[in-house]
């Protein structure tokens, strides 16, 4: 019993084996620790490339025109897994079905078309077309970046995505024959070649629609111009931007072309009016040229507008202040130009201190400030059947006429 006692009876015995067993389960699971195991991952597929084989073009959508370049055997239509390529030249491939084809990439060979007329087609990483793409229908949804190193032909049908579409070589919008839509929503499309925009005329409402933040850039060296009395259209967001860096003309249409997204001209942009009038609604910031030819008309409808001080203004045509606030900060017209200013409504103001040579000024309503040190001098003929000329700053004239400004010198 003393024995027993010293040992401590049967609850030493008792923890003891619960011990042994506490370290037999830790060495088990030292053992299992350290044991391979099995780790589900995440779901990767490997990207294929479907080819196109058929010599003659054909339709995107037929299984039997793709081959997949690792497995002879495997004919499907391109999926969101696939980088599509179309390497035969001057064949053309067709999207007229009514269905929605994702991919992951898209080569085109030189000399070859990508026709959409239809249905959706979606694209996820950057992509070259080094022939020429067509769109009269359907929607075209690049999410990266997508190249046309051909022409583009862009009658009808949506661009959206998100991604930007670069066009290099003619990019034609519309048709002179007929009136369609081509709709731009919330994509860019970089114009570095040269652009056209028609419609049949007389059909008004009709040209390209910009939506939701979308961007159309006319790029340095690039031409854009209007061939009849086409639209750029927006929703009235300031996000909606057509932007000049180029040459933009209104070169056909005798009547009215409207611009009513925010435009936005840079130092190296030339905006020309050779035919009728275009009307720029959406306000926006302006540098380089604009002109216009005798008999046309550049229009101030809207919006507020900030010309930069390297802006001239020139030609023989007239630009009209209809509504819109023109803040203009550089020179007005050069030696030679017979340009007709007129103001109905709205406002200019000359506050870039600088020496403003007017050629013909008529105003029947609005405002015309010039502000010190900035100076006005009209050098031709002056109507002035209503409207306030003020702002503190000096205007010379060669003709006399009624004096009914406020806080204005004028020399006579």
């Amino acid at each position: 019993m003393v024995l027993h006692h010293l040992l401590g009876g049967k609850n030493a015995g008792s923890r003891m084996r619960r011990s042994k067993k506490i370290r037999r389960r830790a060495t088990r699971g030292q053992i299992w620790a350290l044991r391979p195991q099995c780790e589900v991952m995440e779901n990767r597929t490997l990207l294929a490339t479907m080819i196109w084989t058929n010599s003659a073009g054909g339709d995107w959508d037929v299984a039997s025109n793709w081959v997949n370049s690792a497995n002879p055997s495997d004919q499907h239509v391109p999926t969101s897994s696939d980088d599509a390529q179309i390497n035969i030249s001057g064949i053309t491939v067709t999207h007229s079905s009514n269905t929605s084809d994702s991919v992951d990439s898209v080569t085109v060979a030189s000399g070859t078309t990508l026709s959409l007329s239809n249905g959706r087609l979606s694209i996820a990483a950057s992509s070259t077309i080094s022939g020429n793409l067509t769109m009269s229908g359907g929607t075209l949804s690049p999410a990266g970046s997508l190249t046309v190193s051909g022409a583009t032909t862009w009658t009808g049908g949506t661009i959206n995505g998100g991604g930007t579409v670069t066009t290099q070589g003619t990019l034609t919008l519309g048709s002179a024959s007929a009136s369609d839509n081509e709709f731009l929503n919330g994509a860019t499309l970089d114009n570095a070649g040269s652009a056209t925009l028609a419609v049949l005329n007389g059909n008004t409402n009709y040209g390209l629609y910009l939506e939701n933040s979308a961007l159309f850039d006319n790029l340095p060296g690039a031409s854009f111009t209007f061939q009849t009395d086409a639209e750029i259209y927006s929703n009235g967001s300031a996000s909606i931007t057509f932007e000049n860096e180029g040459t933009l003309t209104k070169a056909g249409g005798t009547a009215t072309s409207p611009v009513l997204a925010t435009f936005n001209q840079t130092s190296t942009g030339n905006l020309q009016v050779q035919s009728g009038t275009l009307q720029l609604y959406g306000g926006g910031t302006i540098s380089g040229s604009l002109s216009a030819s005798s008999g046309d008309t550049l229009n101030f409808n809207s919006g507020t507008y900030n010309l930069g001080a390297s802006t001239v203004l020139t030609g023989a045509g007239t630009v009209s202040v209809t509504g819109a606030t023109v803040n203009e900060a550089g020179s007005y017209a050069t030696t030679g130009d017979t340009l007709v200013t007129s103001v109905t409504s709205g406002t200019i103001n000359f506050n870039g201190g600088q020496v403003v040579t007017m050629p013909t000024l008529t105003m029947s309503g609005g405002i015309l400030s010039v502000t010190s040190p900035a100076s006005l001098t009209v050098n031709g003929a002056m109507t002035w059947a209503g409207g306030n000329i003020n702002g503190g700053g000096t205007s010379g004239l060669t003709h006399h006429f009624f004096l009914g400004f406020l806080g204005f010198s004028w020399k006579i």
